[in-house]
């Protein structure tokens, strides 16, 4: 009979249950979104089942080793010199996140601490990212991704879309303009909002509109690989990426309009956003944005204590409520503990 190494699929890393990602190894070039939804797509059309679920697992090992590789290096470079860093940040970084790019995967590393601002962010763009991927949307992707906690650091590892892929939905900064040009993924962000109960808003870039499912922030870009099984093409693949603010803000818990340059558009701050078995239970669909009109200046402004008192008073309506259905039911508990054992019936 043939032996697991026979059945490992050709130009592949990696066994059926073990990684090959070794330190200090040099890597060739990976494609990992490639990889992975080459396996899924093998998986989901039944075209190759074994060959199919042998790549998801080789590439879902080889991605774990190399983010947690990495991951500890870059944590233990922080309080190294500057000569003796084993990567070196990105120019996108910021004073709260880093950014790093290694063996073909965006590394963002939250540095405020846990509960901050910038903790959460990225764990809501794990969220939003995997609820995407669970939509099963055909066409509509989302990159390979791990979150890692470590020592008191937060870090998402994306896999990164190569250069060759168009940028198809989001701003354009060598442009200048905000990117709203296919039909297509519209549609498919459509099927997948019905979904999560998501509703479409209007983004003014300038003088023009547009209508999105999506944040300002977000990005959708059109893969150039020709995604194939067996010979049938199953069509174009959109990857979403930026998607931390998918979800709407839950102002009960805090936020604040910003004006945001470039473009002129307001928006809500706040890493506190609904979960999305929350948001699917609301009686209509909800966005991501909310349409305040922008604000005087400054930029920043906080919630006035009258919508403060407004947020405390529906709270405390919800509190008081709760609590009366449960003194109700512990009331009901304690009548039918009485009755039952006079009226009880041996079965």
């Amino acid at each position: 009979g043939a032996t697991k190494e026979s059945q490992k699929p050709e130009d592949k890393s990696g066994i059926k249950g073990t990684g090959k990602f070794e330190v200090g190894q040099r890597v060739r070039v990976r494609h990992w979104n490639f990889e992975f939804y080459e396996g899924l797509e093998r998986v989901l059309t039944q075209s190759d089942l074994l060959q199919g679920y042998t790549i998801i697992e080789s590439v879902s090992i080889d991605f774990r080793e190399a983010v947690l590789l990495v991951a500890k290096n870059i944590v233990s470079d922080l309080t190294s010199k500057k000569s003796e860093k084993h990567y070196r940040p990105l120019p996108s970084s910021t004073e709260q996140v880093l950014h790093f790019e290694v063996h073909e995967i965006l590394f963002k590393v939250a540095l405020t601490g846990p509960g901050s601002d910038a903790f959460c962010n990225l764990a809501n763009e794990y969220r939003h990212t995997a609820t995407i991927f669970r939509c099963h949307e055909i066409g509509l992707c989302v990159p390979f991704a791990a979150l890692v906690d470590l020592h008191g650091f937060r870090l998402l590892a994306t896999a990164h879309c190569t250069e060759t892929d168009v940028l198809v939905l989001g701003w354009d900064s060598a442009a200048d303009t905000y990117v709203s040009h296919s039909p297509v993924l519209q549609e498919k962000l459509s099927n997948a909002a019905r979904l999560l109960n998501l509703s479409r808003h209007l983004l003014r870039c300038g003088d023009d509109l547009h209508w999105t499912y999506l944040h300002l922030h977000a990005t959708a870009k059109l893969s150039s690989r020709v995604f194939t099984t067996s010979g049938l093409d199953l069509g174009k693949r959109f990857f979403l990426a930026n998607l931390q603010h998918l979800y709407p803000t839950d102002v009960t818990e805090g936020g604040r309009h910003h004006v945001d340059e470039p473009p002129d558009y307001v928006h809500i701050l706040s890493p506190f956003k609904l979960r999305p078995e929350l948001l699917r239970r609301q009686s209509s669909p909800l966005h991501a944005d909310l349409p305040f009109l922008p604000p005087p200046p400054p930029s920043y402004v906080e919630l006035t204590p009258d919508e403060l008192a407004e947020i405390a008073a529906r709270r405390a309506i919800v509190v008081d409520n709760a609590l009366e259905n449960l003194a109700e039911v512990r009331r009901i508990t304690r009548i039918l503990l009485r009755v039952a054992p006079d009226n009880a019936v041996d079965a």
